[in-house]
């Protein structure tokens, strides 16, 4: 989990640096880190974890 971790302490200095667009239209005081989530597709019976997810506004 040390890239969790570090992706979340370093996440605004990551899209600074691989995605400067991006970072320029957030607030970055808006950031949030999501817990572990699963997304169930019930008609193909296949379930997704997205172990690492987050929210920012713009």
């Amino acid at each position: 989990m040390i890239q969790k971790e570090l992706l979340s302490t370093f996440f605004v200095e990551f899209l600074d640096l691989f995605l400067p667009h991006v970072v320029s239209q957030i607030d970055r005081d808006s950031i949030q880190f999501l817990p572990q989530e699963v997304f169930i597709d019930v008609l193909n019976y296949f379930a997704t974890r997205i172990n690492f997810g987050g929210a920012a506004v713009r």
